[in-house]
């Protein structure tokens, strides 16, 4: 409960019944004592009271001691807990240990781990790249291109090179990544670190792992399935690759000014929106292209009739927006609605 994960479910109102459900499970589980760990600015700016965490907030507020986690959390601490829920949950290391396992990594072992796993990838790997450094990088690329030689498919969120401190390398790592067939996509707002291998195994910790240079961080190990999943979906990662490749699986572009475009993480989410990722024009000068990630591309050129091949579509108003129907077959034909940028290209 903290930035930068401005779209928690928990304080979403249109989730109030089953969040309210979620939170009953957790709160009377609790035999003696019931500790909520989180930022207090984060939780007294987004924990409204219409939504459920927001209703508990304001109860603790009034009933519950705050203290600095700082004074509750150490290492010692975390280590016990992590001991506790090892054998609590029967989780453990081994690879060929049926069920979910858990591991928790430092950097004296966390790299070999990791790039065996990278090796071992089957299908897909999806990882968020907040730096890439001359150190690390170089260890971890060969792995890469590895799988994508075998036809793995790779998607990589990175922030734009603007945003680096050492942009000429991140340009050469992204054109690099490119020419071997990895989707490199441009992330404004990126701070998580996570990789997601098979839709499997998930890597989630405070190490940038393409990136990291002699700083004690950790990292948790976790291969299950389902877990994989919720991580996947909640960063909307099936929508990811389609936004941003056009047709002939080029770089997509913008449709007002033809500059590339990014995923875009917002911070402020107005009261119909679900989602914070939505896909939008990295040129600051240009009048505004900010559209939702699961949206398909504009058309480059208006849609034609499936029967003759030929007819063009025309638009027409349905209700508050616009459709693109085929004026000779109206039921033989799929309709499409509009979406902005649709023929623009041309």
């Amino acid at each position: 409960m903290d930035d930068p994960y401005w779209s928690s479910r928990l304080t979403n109102p249109r989730a109030l019944r089953e969040v309210k459900r979620d939170l009953n499970v957790a709160v009377t589980r609790a035999r003696e004592k019931f500790v909520i760990v989180g930022c207090s600015e984060w939780l007294n700016a987004h924990a409204k009271p219409t939504s459920a965490l927001g209703e508990l907030w304001e109860y603790m507020i009034e009933h519950a001691e705050c203290v600095s986690a700082l004074d509750l959390v150490n290492v010692e601490f975390f280590r016990r807990a992590v001991n506790t829920a090892n054998t609590a949950m029967g989780w453990s290391p081994p690879r060929d240990q049926e069920g979910p396992t858990f591991e928790k990594l430092d950097e004296t072992n966390f790299f070999p781990r990791f790039t065996a796993d990278i090796r071992a990838a089957k299908k897909t790997l999806f990882g968020l790249a907040p730096f890439f450094g001359e150190y690390r990088w170089p260890q971890i690329q060969p792995a890469f291109a590895e799988v994508l030689k075998r036809g793995v498919e790779v998607t990589i969120l990175t922030p734009p090179p603007v945003e680096a401190q050492n942009r000429s390398y991140v340009e050469k790592v992204i054109q690099n990544m490119r020419s071997l067939g990895a989707v490199v996509v441009l992330t404004s707002g990126l701070h998580g670190k996570d990789v997601i291998i098979d839709e499997r195994i998930v890597y989630t910790g405070s190490m940038n792992w393409s990136s990291n240079r002699g700083r004690l961080e950790e990292v948790h190990r976790i291969d299950n399935p389902e877990y994989a999943q919720i991580c996947l979906d909640s960063i909307q990662a099936r929508h990811i690759r389609s936004a941003t490749r056009g047709e002939n699986s080029t770089l997509r572009t913008c449709p007002r000014c033809g500059s590339p475009l990014q995923v875009v993480n917002q911070r402020d989410l107005r009261e119909w929106e679900h989602q914070p990722l939505k896909i939008g024009c990295t040129n600051k000068d240009c009048p505004g292209y900010l559209r939702p990630i699961d949206e398909r591309a504009p058309f480059s050129e208006i849609p034609r009739c499936s029967v003759d091949r030929k007819t063009k579509y025309r638009l027409a108003e349905r209700g508050k927006g616009k459709v693109w129907l085929c004026p000779k077959h109206l039921t033989k034909c799929p309709r499409f609605k509009f979406v902005p940028g649709d023929g623009e290209q041309t």
